[in-house]
């Protein structure tokens, strides 16, 4: 009965702070799969098995986020370079020097 209350609590206490902060939705991701692997240790299958689909659920919104991020960052870049790729593509690559990148010059 105490495991259980605690596990209630903990779990609760899970779910505000996935409102609350989402930016820690890797953690709280990992501590929700833990929290299911203890569910179904303890036969409680069915609650290990919501917790387990929260624990996915949160895990598609930052594949969902990384995507978007993703695409929108390549879609600036694409803007910004829009007129200068046609004319850096066509070029040769062998006049393009190493140490005109931009981190190449802090590793000499």
């Amino acid at each position: 009965e105490d495991y259980d209350m605690a596990l209630a609590y903990y779990t609760d206490l899970l779910r505000v702070q996935r409102c609350l902060f989402p930016t820690k939705l890797v953690d709280n991701a990992v501590t929700m799969n833990f929290i299911g692997l203890i569910l179904h240790r303890a036969g409680k299958c069915n609650k290990a098995g919501e917790i387990f689909q929260s624990a996915l659920q949160i895990r598609l919104a930052l594949i969902s986020r990384k995507e978007e991020t993703s695409s929108q960052q390549e879609a600036k870049r694409r803007r910004r370079d829009g007129s200068t790729f046609e004319s850096k593509s066509a070029e040769d690559d062998s006049e393009s020097s190493c140490a005109e990148h931009p981190i190449f010059p802090t590793l000499l």
